[in-house]
């Protein structure tokens, strides 16, 4: 089964009150999954990478995934993973790094996807656009940082 995971992070200020979304749509459209939280004194990169982080855990958890499609409006979070980036700053130990206790559990969940020969693609999605799901989780992240 095709899994498709819609990720955002939200701050107010930077750093500020933080927020962060996921939701998983399964390969017939329909939402089976769906989870938010917060954090005080965060910025939106780290609440970005966050959601990612959750959503994917939650997507390979599924037992029947056999593809996993992200999709997020943060182009720091689709190039870290895509370009490779996150990978290389586990690897040489880069701790200085934004986010890198984040990027390091990302790094060891892209393992297990390749062990498990699970296909993971990350796609770039055009934030406060017309895409319903996007738009869903950016909703949910911003909600949830208002609530601190």
């Amino acid at each position: 089964m095709t899994l498709t995971i819609y990720t955002d992070g939200s701050s107010l200020g930077n750093p500020g009150r933080g927020g962060w979304a996921y939701l998983i749509v399964n390969d017939k459209d329909v939402i089976i999954s769906e989870d938010s939280g917060h954090y005080n004194n965060v910025t939106n990169g780290r609440m970005e990478v966050l959601a990612f982080a959750r959503g994917l855990v939650e997507g390979l958890s599924n037992p029947s995934a056999t593809a996993i499609n992200i999709y997020s409006d943060s182009q720091y979070v689709v190039n870290s993973v895509e370009k490779g980036w996150a990978e290389n700053w586990v690897k040489t130990q880069q701790s200085s790094r934004p986010n890198f206790d984040l990027w390091k559990n990302i790094v060891t969940w892209l393992d297990y996807a390749r062990k498990r020969n699970i296909t993971l693609k990350v796609h770039w999605v055009k934030g406060h656009a017309t895409n319903q799901y996007n738009n869903r989780v950016d909703e949910l992240a911003r909600k949830r940082a208002s609530e601190l």
